[in-house]
């Protein structure tokens, strides 16, 4: 994985070093709108990947901001491509499209990181991992 110093550790910003496992390889991430996902994206993107950010959120509400659209323009900002997806992972129809959608725009999927609520299912039957590398968080 890249190396991070915290701001903690530094008292200053983070730093993510790209690290060289990770230059170029394409990494969808669910539940990726917010929390965790977000953060997820946006460290895999400073390693060097090109993300998938999939997620329900399309729009911002009050009391959730960010969606799959602000998630992707954070990671551009970075340097990474990044494609936003609207997906719900319980719909094996919508996870077919999700990963259709990021093969057409990148030519393949490396990483799968299985971050939503509602990861299962869908996401095991459909992706072709073998069952013992796909983790969920």
């Amino acid at each position: 994985m890249a190396l991070h110093e915290t701001a903690r550790e530094t008292g200053e910003a983070e730093v993510i070093v790209p690290d060289a496992a990770l230059q170029g390889r394409v990494a969808v991430v669910t539940g990726a709108s917010r929390g965790i996902g977000r953060e997820i994206v946006l460290a895999l993107a400073g390693a060097g990947c090109d993300v998938v950010i999939a997620a329900k959120s399309v729009t911002e509400k009050p009391n959730l901001p960010g969606t799959i659209h602000s998630v992707a323009a954070e990671a551009r900002a970075l340097g990474a491509r990044a494609l936003a997806v609207q997906v719900d992972v319980r719909d094996d129809s919508a996870v077919r499209a999700m990963v259709a959608r990021t093969v057409a725009e990148f030519g393949r999927l490396d990483i799968l990181i299985c971050n939503s609520g509602a990861c299962g299912g869908a996401m095991s039957r459909i992706l072709p991992f073998p069952s013992s590398t796909l983790y969920t968080a």
